[in-house]
């Protein structure tokens, strides 16, 4: 199979076109509208950086001493409105209170520039993440920025690269450091839900350390939060905010429906009832869960790639842009696959490294292959969990 100067095969390197394609697309269609670079709006809604907005406005927030409003939709998009562009709709602030300890830092600066900040930031922190791992397969580490999911991620201005990056390092360093490992996975509590996983696969592999160090991580976290917050923001957090995003999954009608891979969210939008939507996510989620506790990966490293997978077929909530770490093991897939000529694992592997761009257009025409694709994924990698993490040379060739 030939290869090229980054290691990666020919069809692993073709994977990475489609996905990438329709991001540039999409940063395009963004540039066309934006009728005055001076503003930072772009079609008369949405704003450059587009999740971002909600981080620079949480710190901003914070800085006039005016917390209530946060989780008050109403009063934070009115907000948002005065201070950011009176055109802007369906943003709420989703993230719990700890995040507080540090939005005030992109907040110090004007919002272009903290834009600039964040996304240098998030995509400085998700390659060195994956970098070890990369270099492990012999490949380069600027693949981490090549994946479509990296690049749907730095359009959305979203916190997948922060997160996938916190993931990579919790597996890399689960049986070495950890402690380490711990700390990492308990600041996923940015984004509690996907973590959903981390726990029961720490116990599993008997990592007490590494599930006390999290769990003092969260403990602190939000010990802090509630010292210099107050407890008001985790009450309103847990009571409404939580129940708001949830509420998203049978939203079929929303833009957001287009980014979530769920099963019940699929369901949803085939005009199915919820018995029969939530029945699926319940059987796919378990099936899913019982391989993954029955016959895990030996290696950390495949257990956490596999995990990432899993946690999106389990979840009903989550969303394209999270899934970096996803793309990180189809690429893998996909390359070590190519390397046996393993054409279904290929094909499978390649689908997916471009398929959370691909949903945001082919969502628009009923075509939602999302949970089918993953569930795939998931097989092929759980069946074959040594091509997540074997060296190029030592993967078994076929004759």
């Amino acid at each position: 199979m030939t290869q090229r100067s980054d290691g990666l095969t020919l069809w692993a390197r073709i994977a990475l076109v489609p996905g990438l394609i329709l991001v540039a697309v999409l940063v395009a269609i963004d540039w066309q509208r934006a009728a005055d670079l001076a503003s930072p709006m772009i079609n008369g809604q949405a704003i450059w950086g587009r999740d971002f907005a909600n981080v620079w406005s949480a710190g901003r927030i914070l800085f006039e001493g005016n917390l209530p409003i946060l989780y008050d939709i109403p009063a934070y998009q009115a907000w948002q409105a005065e201070h950011l562009a009176a055109e802007m709709d369906q943003h709420n602030y989703s993230y719990p209170p700890t995040s507080l300890l540090y939005v005030w830092l992109p907040a110090l600066l004007p919002y272009t520039a903290a834009l600039i900040f964040w996304l240098v930031a998030s995509a400085a922190a998700f390659f060195l993440a994956a970098r070890p791992w990369l270099r492990e397969a012999g490949l380069s580490s600027w693949i981490a920025l090549l994946l479509p999911t990296s690049a749907l991620c730095l359009w959305a201005g979203h916190y997948g690269l922060f997160f996938g990056a916190l993931w990579l390092i919790a597996w890399r360093e689960v049986d070495r450091r950890p402690a380490l490992s711990g700390v990492a996975t308990g600041l996923m509590i940015i984004k509690p839900h996907l973590a959903l996983l981390m726990p029961l696969l720490f116990a599993l592999r008997r990592q007490w350390r590494a599930f006390g160090f999290a769990a003092l991580t969260v403990g602190l976290l939000v010990g802090a939060s509630i010292l210099l917050f107050g407890i008001g923001p985790w009450q309103t957090y847990l009571s409404a905010t939580s129940g708001v995003q949830l509420s998203l999954v049978d939203n079929v009608g929303t833009y957001f429906a287009l980014m979530m891979p769920s099963m019940v969210t699929t369901a949803f939008a085939y005009g199915e009832g919820p018995e029969l939507a939530w029945g699926l996510q319940i059987a796919s989620g378990l099936i899913v869960l019982a391989l993954l506790i029955v016959r895990p990966p030996r290696d950390a490293a495949a257990l956490g790639l596999l995990a990432a997978i899993a946690t999106f077929l389990i979840l009903p909530y989550g969303f394209n842009y999270d899934m970096t770490v996803v793309g990180l093991a189809a690429l893998l897939l996909a390359h070590r696959s190519a390397i046996e000529r393993d054409w279904a694992r290929l094909v499978i592997a390649a689908l997916v490294v471009s398929l959370p761009p691909a949903m945001l257009f082919i969502g628009r025409i009923d075509i939602r292959p999302a949970p089918i694709l993953l569930f795939l994924l998931f097989l092929a990698a759980w069946s074959r969990p040594e091509l997540l993490t074997a060296r190029r040379d030592a993967v078994r060739r076929y004759a």
